[in-house]
């Protein structure tokens, strides 16, 4: 049987039994590594970074698009190393998973409407959050700002560290935050002329969900380029950068 080729969705490819290369002990080296709060992952293309952290997202939490994720990892690596005991941590941990991939544009607003429809679809794929009992009305009202839509710049570059907030209050866990491709948007900023104002938006998204947010638990971010650390991680001293090298 053929490798699977252009499948990116771990859950996808193990309903189908596709045939995959097992790399489930990069679960292992995050998970080991505790001590890295915000790693971040810079590889080319094709070089399987949105499916492994679909794996990783797979492994956290106990269900992707409401589909179960245990018995995913029976057969590989990461259920046999060590004695099988980091199968333990399989599906224990609220995830919040953002690809940026589709945020380029043209022009600024262009993306910052771009950027306000994927916050807007993240927050849906949190709608359980309005009937939690743990939340305050004012955090549902602003729960359901950002699930129709209404914010403003500001309000948008809190979006990820919002959500960690209320997903931490309703289980009483801190989250894992996963981000894919966060260098697409900046990439389309520099090619088109609008790279000062999308740095200073990204810059505060990330800011507020990596650096001042007590709600994370890990982040995980992969890209293509490394952005110099003075113009998008300003002030952030808990990030390691895990070069090709």
């Amino acid at each position: 049987m053929a490798l699977v080729i252009g499948s990116d969705d771990f859950g996808d490819v193990r309903s189908k039994r596709l045939e995959f290369v097992d790399k489930s002990l990069f679960i292992k080296q995050v998970l080991d590594n505790r001590d890295i709060q915000v790693s971040v992952i810079t590889r080319p293309r094709r070089f399987g970074k949105t499916f492994n952290l679909s794996m990783l997202h797979h492994f956290l939490a106990p269900e992707v698009i409401n589909i179960k994720t245990a018995g995913m990892f029976t057969g590989l690596k990461i259920a046999t190393v060590d004695g099988g005991k980091y199968m333990q941590f399989q599906g224990k941990f609220p995830v919040v998973f953002i690809s940026f991939k589709d945020v380029k544009d043209g022009t600024f607003p262009g993306a910052l409407k771009r950027l306000k429809l994927l916050i807007q679809k993240l927050y849906r794929q949190h709608d359980y959050l309005l009937d939690s009992v743990n939340l305050k009305q004012y955090e549902k009202n602003l729960l359901s700002n950002f699930l129709t839509g209404k914010i403003d710049v500001t309000t948008l570059e809190t979006a990820l560290q919002m959500l960690s907030e209320f997903i931490y209050k309703h289980t009483y866990q801190k989250v894992y935050l996963l981000i894919d491709e966060y260098d697409t948007p900046i990439q389309s900023g520099y090619l088109n002329n609008y790279y000062d104002e999308i740095i200073s938006l990204m810059r505060g998204m990330f800011g507020a969900a990596l650096k001042t947010n007590p709600y994370l638990n890990q982040a995980v971010i992969t890209g293509i380029l490394r952005v110099a650390k003075e113009s998008l991680f300003s002030g952030l001293n808990n990030v390691k950068v895990f070069s090709l090298l």
